[in-house]
Protein backbone atom coordinates (compact mmCIF):
# COMPACT_ATOMS: atom_id res chain seq x y z
CA UNK A 1 0.00 0.00 0.00
CA UNK A 2 2.91 2.53 0.58
CA UNK A 3 4.46 1.80 -2.89
CA UNK A 4 1.08 2.41 -4.14
CA UNK A 5 0.66 5.58 -1.93
CA UNK A 6 4.47 6.36 -3.41
CA UNK A 7 3.67 5.86 -7.05
CA UNK A 8 0.90 7.71 -7.23
CA UNK A 9 1.83 10.70 -5.43
CA UNK A 10 4.58 10.51 -7.75
CA UNK A 11 2.54 10.80 -10.89
CA UNK A 12 0.70 13.41 -9.43
CA UNK A 13 3.98 15.44 -9.04
CA UNK A 14 5.00 14.49 -12.54
CA UNK A 15 1.70 16.10 -13.64
CA UNK A 16 1.32 18.79 -12.03
CA UNK A 17 -1.94 21.43 -11.83
CA UNK A 18 -4.19 21.28 -14.75
CA UNK A 19 -3.07 23.75 -17.38
CA UNK A 20 -6.13 26.21 -18.57
CA UNK A 21 -6.13 26.45 -22.40
CA UNK A 22 -4.64 29.66 -24.03
CA UNK A 23 -7.46 32.27 -24.50
CA UNK A 24 -8.49 32.65 -28.04
CA UNK A 25 -6.92 35.46 -29.78
CA UNK A 26 -9.10 38.84 -29.93
CA UNK A 27 -11.87 39.11 -33.17
CA UNK A 28 -10.85 40.92 -35.49
CA UNK A 29 -13.19 44.40 -35.95
CA UNK A 30 -15.65 44.45 -38.31
CA UNK A 31 -14.23 47.35 -39.73
CA UNK A 32 -11.64 50.62 -38.32
CA UNK A 33 -12.76 54.35 -38.74
CA UNK A 34 -10.15 56.35 -38.80
CA UNK A 35 -10.21 60.08 -39.91
CA UNK A 36 -10.56 60.47 -43.80
CA UNK A 37 -12.47 56.96 -44.05
CA UNK A 38 -15.41 57.29 -46.01
CA UNK A 39 -18.76 56.76 -44.04
CA UNK A 40 -22.00 56.41 -45.37
CA UNK A 41 -25.73 57.82 -44.33
CA UNK A 42 -28.82 55.50 -44.23
CA UNK A 43 -30.91 55.20 -47.34
CA UNK A 44 -28.96 57.95 -49.17
CA UNK A 45 -27.63 56.16 -52.40
CA UNK A 46 -24.19 57.35 -53.03
CA UNK A 47 -24.07 59.89 -51.02
CA UNK A 48 -21.03 59.91 -48.09
CA UNK A 49 -19.12 62.14 -46.26
CA UNK A 50 -15.80 61.44 -44.56
CA UNK A 51 -15.17 60.93 -41.10
CA UNK A 52 -13.04 62.91 -39.21
CA UNK A 53 -11.37 62.42 -35.50
CA UNK A 54 -12.25 59.72 -33.11
CA UNK A 55 -13.10 61.21 -29.93
CA UNK A 56 -14.53 59.60 -26.63
CA UNK A 57 -16.56 60.75 -23.38
CA UNK A 58 -15.49 58.07 -20.82
CA UNK A 59 -16.11 55.17 -22.57
CA UNK A 60 -18.25 56.02 -25.47
CA UNK A 61 -16.61 56.87 -28.04
CA UNK A 62 -17.41 59.32 -30.75
CA UNK A 63 -17.10 60.58 -34.42
CA UNK A 64 -16.37 63.99 -35.02
CA UNK A 65 -17.34 65.34 -38.59
CA UNK A 66 -19.19 67.75 -40.74
CA UNK A 67 -22.31 69.69 -39.25
CA UNK A 68 -24.44 68.50 -42.33
CA UNK A 69 -23.35 65.16 -42.57
CA UNK A 70 -24.49 64.72 -39.00
CA UNK A 71 -28.13 66.37 -39.27
CA UNK A 72 -30.87 64.19 -38.53
CA UNK A 73 -30.70 61.01 -36.23
CA UNK A 74 -29.60 58.46 -38.79
CA UNK A 75 -27.77 55.44 -38.20
CA UNK A 76 -24.12 55.83 -40.30
CA UNK A 77 -22.21 52.55 -41.71
CA UNK A 78 -18.65 51.87 -43.16
CA UNK A 79 -19.41 50.39 -46.30
CA UNK A 80 -21.47 51.72 -49.53
CA UNK A 81 -23.61 48.76 -49.03
CA UNK A 82 -24.70 49.59 -45.70
CA UNK A 83 -24.03 46.39 -43.62
CA UNK A 84 -21.77 47.43 -41.55
CA UNK A 85 -23.49 50.21 -38.81
CA UNK A 86 -20.91 52.38 -36.93
CA UNK A 87 -23.29 54.65 -34.98
CA UNK A 88 -25.87 57.42 -35.14
CA UNK A 89 -25.64 60.83 -35.57
CA UNK A 90 -26.42 63.22 -33.04
CA UNK A 91 -28.85 65.29 -35.07
CA UNK A 92 -27.71 69.00 -34.85
CA UNK A 93 -25.38 71.15 -36.17
CA UNK A 94 -22.40 72.52 -33.52
CA UNK A 95 -22.46 76.33 -33.44
CA UNK A 96 -19.11 76.48 -36.12
CA UNK A 97 -20.87 73.41 -38.41
CA UNK A 98 -19.95 70.61 -36.78
CA UNK A 99 -21.48 67.31 -36.25
CA UNK A 100 -21.14 64.38 -33.80
CA UNK A 101 -21.93 60.98 -34.62
CA UNK A 102 -22.12 58.38 -31.34
CA UNK A 103 -20.48 54.85 -31.95
CA UNK A 104 -23.02 52.11 -31.16
CA UNK A 105 -21.40 49.31 -32.80
CA UNK A 106 -18.83 47.23 -30.39
CA UNK A 107 -17.59 45.58 -33.12
CA UNK A 108 -16.36 48.39 -35.01
CA UNK A 109 -12.80 49.84 -34.10
CA UNK A 110 -12.11 53.54 -34.36
CA UNK A 111 -8.77 54.61 -33.03
CA UNK A 112 -7.17 58.22 -33.06
CA UNK A 113 -5.59 58.31 -35.94
CA UNK A 114 -5.82 59.30 -39.64
CA UNK A 115 -5.75 57.36 -42.40
CA UNK A 116 -2.88 58.24 -44.78
CA UNK A 117 -2.44 57.95 -49.07
CA UNK A 118 0.45 55.45 -48.47
CA UNK A 119 -1.79 52.85 -46.54
CA UNK A 120 -0.13 54.47 -42.93
CA UNK A 121 -1.84 56.16 -40.02
CA UNK A 122 -1.01 58.88 -37.85
CA UNK A 123 -1.55 58.71 -34.47
CA UNK A 124 -3.37 61.94 -33.50
CA UNK A 125 -2.52 63.20 -29.83
CA UNK A 126 -4.74 66.19 -29.00
CA UNK A 127 -6.30 68.99 -30.65
CA UNK A 128 -5.25 72.48 -30.87
CA UNK A 129 -7.05 75.66 -31.87
CA UNK A 130 -6.26 77.07 -35.86
CA UNK A 131 -4.00 79.94 -36.16
CA UNK A 132 -3.52 82.15 -39.23
CA UNK A 133 -0.63 80.72 -41.64
CA UNK A 134 -0.63 77.45 -39.68
CA UNK A 135 0.54 74.68 -41.86
CA UNK A 136 -2.36 71.87 -42.63
CA UNK A 137 -3.15 68.66 -44.31
CA UNK A 138 -6.89 67.55 -44.88
CA UNK A 139 -7.71 64.10 -45.73
CA UNK A 140 -11.15 62.98 -47.49
CA UNK A 141 -12.61 60.30 -48.78
CA UNK A 142 -12.92 62.11 -51.96
CA UNK A 143 -9.49 63.55 -53.21
CA UNK A 144 -7.36 61.85 -50.33
CA UNK A 145 -4.82 64.14 -48.83
CA UNK A 146 -4.21 67.76 -49.75
CA UNK A 147 -2.14 70.64 -47.55
CA UNK A 148 -2.08 74.37 -47.60
CA UNK A 149 -2.35 76.85 -45.13
CA UNK A 150 -5.01 78.59 -42.88
CA UNK A 151 -5.93 82.09 -44.33
CA UNK A 152 -8.09 83.45 -41.81
CA UNK A 153 -9.84 82.12 -38.67
CA UNK A 154 -12.88 83.37 -36.99
CA UNK A 155 -15.20 83.40 -39.94
CA UNK A 156 -18.87 83.58 -40.44
CA UNK A 157 -20.75 81.54 -43.00
CA UNK A 158 -24.11 81.57 -44.65
CA UNK A 159 -25.75 78.20 -45.82
CA UNK A 160 -29.81 77.17 -46.41
CA UNK A 161 -29.13 74.95 -42.88
CA UNK A 162 -28.18 78.93 -40.91
CA UNK A 163 -25.13 81.00 -40.14
CA UNK A 164 -22.30 79.39 -38.71
CA UNK A 165 -20.15 81.71 -36.90
CA UNK A 166 -16.11 80.51 -35.76
CA UNK A 167 -15.07 78.73 -38.43
CA UNK A 168 -11.31 78.91 -40.15
CA UNK A 169 -10.81 79.84 -44.08
CA UNK A 170 -7.83 77.79 -45.65
CA UNK A 171 -6.08 77.00 -49.38
CA UNK A 172 -6.56 73.32 -49.15
CA UNK A 173 -9.00 72.54 -52.00
CA UNK A 174 -12.11 69.99 -51.29
CA UNK A 175 -14.19 68.28 -53.31
CA UNK A 176 -17.99 66.61 -52.44
CA UNK A 177 -17.41 63.64 -50.04
CA UNK A 178 -14.45 65.14 -48.33
CA UNK A 179 -16.94 66.84 -45.95
CA UNK A 180 -16.29 65.70 -42.58
CA UNK A 181 -12.78 65.34 -43.39
CA UNK A 182 -9.48 66.26 -40.99
CA UNK A 183 -7.24 69.00 -40.92
CA UNK A 184 -4.78 67.96 -39.17
CA UNK A 185 -1.04 70.03 -38.07
CA UNK A 186 1.70 67.32 -37.50
CA UNK A 187 -0.30 64.62 -35.09
CA UNK A 188 -2.48 67.32 -33.31
CA UNK A 189 -6.43 68.21 -34.44
CA UNK A 190 -7.24 71.01 -35.84
CA UNK A 191 -10.76 71.56 -37.63
CA UNK A 192 -13.16 69.37 -39.59
CA UNK A 193 -13.95 70.22 -43.38
CA UNK A 194 -17.41 72.12 -43.62
CA UNK A 195 -17.72 73.02 -47.25
CA UNK A 196 -15.48 74.95 -49.73
CA UNK A 197 -15.40 76.34 -53.20
CA UNK A 198 -13.42 75.59 -56.36
CA UNK A 199 -11.99 71.96 -57.19
CA UNK A 200 -8.59 70.18 -56.41
CA UNK A 201 -7.72 70.34 -60.47
CA UNK A 202 -8.42 74.02 -60.32
CA UNK A 203 -7.78 75.30 -56.85
CA UNK A 204 -9.65 76.01 -54.45
CA UNK A 205 -10.73 77.36 -50.82
CA UNK A 206 -12.17 74.92 -47.83
CA UNK A 207 -13.45 76.74 -44.75
CA UNK A 208 -13.06 74.55 -41.27
CA UNK A 209 -15.34 73.82 -37.89
CA UNK A 210 -12.60 74.23 -35.27
CA UNK A 211 -12.73 70.95 -33.94
CA UNK A 212 -12.16 72.41 -30.02
CA UNK A 213 -15.21 73.67 -30.22
CA UNK A 214 -16.73 70.09 -30.59
CA UNK A 215 -14.35 68.76 -28.00
CA UNK A 216 -15.72 72.02 -25.16
CA UNK A 217 -19.22 71.79 -26.20
CA UNK A 218 -19.72 67.97 -25.98
CA UNK A 219 -17.06 67.24 -23.03
CA UNK A 220 -14.90 64.89 -25.65
CA UNK A 221 -11.49 64.45 -25.87
CA UNK A 222 -8.73 63.36 -27.94
CA UNK A 223 -7.76 60.60 -27.88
Amino acid sequence: MAALVAALSAALALAGPAQASPAPPDAEPEAVIRGGDPIYPQGNGQFRCSAGFNASRGDQGYLITGGSCALGERVWYADPDRTIPIGVSEGSIGPSGYGVIRYTNPDVAHPSEVGLDDGRSITITGAVPPETTMEICRMGSATRMHCGVISAIDQTVNTSQGVFTGLFRSTVCGEPGDSGGPAFAGNKAVGVLFGGSGSCSTGGTTWHSPVMDALWEHGLTIP
